[in-house]
């Protein structure tokens, strides 16, 4: 099951980061009501290339290989997400142990127990398989910088009453939240801003000294 709480965590704290992301949707073959669609139009909009493959098809699997070709990457995701049978479609033989969707928990069962790198010969890339992750969590930011990584924001949030201070929370006239109102933004997105917002410290005040007026 597709975790936008999980997925919109990882992306924030890879904006911060400035490091490059890609959302990858695996198991497409089990898409029977066209999700991927509704998902990826919402972070497209977030600015966020989505690849949707199938590995246990070989589906998909060019566009994704290309953007690894000649670099390091790392897969993260939830427990019986695919990332190892993923792995093992982009590089014949490599045969990581994969796991099954619990059906008892609907989740996935660790498979991978640590983080590994493989090299993937046949795109000239290195790749680090990672442990199926539960929680997610930002730290080194603060709530200001917070509204950096939902980059879809942007363009409301200077409509603000409180801009650009606005956090988007709790202010009137906050044009963010009248824009999730009317569908113009992502419900789950603005969901998992809250919810992280609420996590992090407030941004730091500014104790520069206000010189005394003049005459």
């Amino acid at each position: 099951t597709f975790s936008s709480n999980r997925a919109d965590r990882i992306l924030a704290a890879c904006r911060y980061h400035e490091i490059p992301a890609h959302l990858i949707l695996n198991k497409l073959d089990l898409d029977k009501d066209d999700q991927a669609r509704e998902i990826a139009r919402t972070y497209e909009q977030a600015g966020v290339e989505v690849l949707p493959v199938c590995a246990t098809e070989a589906r998909g699997l060019e566009p994704l290989a290309a953007r690894m070709r000649a670099k390091t990457s790392a897969f993260y995701g939830g427990s019986g997400a695919g990332k190892s049978t993923l792995l093992n479609a982009l590089q014949p033989g490599l045969t990581l142990k994969t796991g099954k969707i619990s059906k008892y928990w609907d989740q996935g069962k660790h498979t991978t127990s640590h983080s590994q790198m493989h090299r993937l010969a046949a795109h000239d890339a290195w790749v680090i398989d990672t442990p199926g992750i539960r929680v997610f969590r930002l730290v080194g930011i603060n709530q200001a910088e917070l509204r950096d990584c939902f980059p879809e924001f942007a363009p409301f949030a200077t409509r603000c009453q409180f801009a650009p201070t606005c956090s988007h929370d709790h202010e009137p006239g906050c044009a963010v939240f009248d824009a999730v109102e009317q569908g113009k933004l992502a419900p789950t997105r603005f969901a998992s801003y809250l919810e992280i917002l609420d996590e992090l410290v407030p941004p730091p005040e500014d104790d520069t000294p206000v010189p005394p007026p003049e005459g």
